[in-house]
């Protein structure tokens, strides 16, 4: 088995949203479909009008579903303005600004909640706050927050009450996900065209994705058959990461399959051969399925074509999903990676929806 050493690093520089982690999962009521596209944006409701922070300052975006396990094995529901990417800490303190007006909810463990209507709410952080600001406070767009200075980058959200995003399973997520909405669009302009002119990402849509869940498929998350639905949102060690996978889609290059592994021995962020079988046409007909597990590289960079491991899948049932993963002893080049494996072993663990 190889060891962790690339999603150690990601999971120290990502998982910068300890206020998130502690929601409680609510099940969403409503009709549900497909991600972006349930509940158009409603017309006026939401305009920001000012930067989080110096345009200039700003290296990169992230757009919604980063995956950096085991902090993040499933698709993020915000996204992250990059600062200071690659430099070491301690990092100088960063000014956070109001995007927009609202009234801020609640504040915790610096993360900022600010209720625009009621239909709209956005929350950023974590920060350490200017003066005055507080619960019940009202601001305007441009009104300084606070600071940030604990990681390279600050986590960024919308939630638009009248989303429902279309998970397989919808009790297994809070609010914070069910109603995430990509931020970067209600900018208003010249500001949205500049902001989307920094989102590090290959194509034209610049908000992200986060849910790649197509029922009765392989495609999108994945729980540990021994996490009870009603604590999949909780944090902490116990529950969040490492007892969770999902087949989704690089958030650099969203053409590129990913396999996001917070558990199974295996832990790590996998890209597939070019020949492995679409994640939604795996199907409980398909039988065992084995993938290639390979080095996905640096972000939007060309594959060094190493193998890393193999993964066994077999779909028991629309919600019922066996899997394993076999390390190899080293990366190696797809002709030196050897036999892949015929069947499970008495390793194999069980996942549900």
């Amino acid at each position: 088995m190889r060891k962790l050493w690339l999603p150690a690093l990601l999971c120290l520089l990502l998982c910068s949203c300890n206020s998130r982690d502690r929601q409680t999962p609510l099940a969403p009521s409503g009709p549900t479909g497909t991600p972006a596209q349930v509940a158009p944006p409603v017309s006026g409701e939401l305009h920001f009008t000012a930067s989080p922070m110096d345009i200039g300052a700003i290296q990169s975006i992230t757009a919604l579903g980063k995956m950096a396990p085991w902090g993040h094995t499933l698709p993020t529901d915000h996204v992250y303005f990059e600062h200071h990417e690659g430099l070491p800490s301690p990092y100088p303190p960063v000014p956070v600004y109001a995007p927009g007006a609202g009234t801020i909810q609640f504040i915790n463990n610096g993360r900022i909640d600010v209720q625009v209507n009621t239909v709209f709410k956005y929350w950023i952080g974590p920060l350490t706050l200017a003066d005055g600001i507080a619960p019940g406070v009202k601001v305007e767009a441009g009104t300084l927050l606070g600071y940030h200075s604990t990681y390279p980058a600050f986590d960024f959200a919308v939630l638009r009450s009248t989303l429902r995003l279309g998970f397989a399973n919808p009790a297994r997520y809070g609010q914070d996900t069910y109603m995430s909405d990509g931020p970067i669009q209600y900018f208003d302009e010249p500001l949205r065209s500049a902001l989307e002119a920094k989102v590090r990402r290959t194509g034209a849509d610049k908000q992200g994705r986060l849910n790649y869940d197509v029922a009765g498929t392989l495609a999108g998350n994945w729980f540990a058959s021994d996490l009870p639905v009603s604590e999949s949102g909780l944090g902490g060690t116990q529950y969040y990461g490492n007892r969770r996978l999902s087949f989704a889609r690089d958030v650099y290059s969203p053409d590129r399959p990913r396999v996001s592994l917070g558990g199974l021995g295996f832990t790590g962020l996998y890209g597939v051969t070019d020949d492995a079988p679409a994640f939604e046409s795996v199907t409980s007909a398909s039988g065992l399925v084995v993938f290639r597990l390979m080095s996905p590289g640096a972000p939007q960079s060309v594959p060094n074509g190493l193998q890393l491991g193999w993964l066994l899948v077999q779909l028991l049932s629309a919600e019922q999903l066996r899997i394993e993963a076999v390390g190899l002893p080293s990366p190696a080049p797809l002709a030196q990676a050897g036999s892949a494996p015929t069947d499970f072993s008495g390793r194999a663990e069980t996942y549900l929806r």
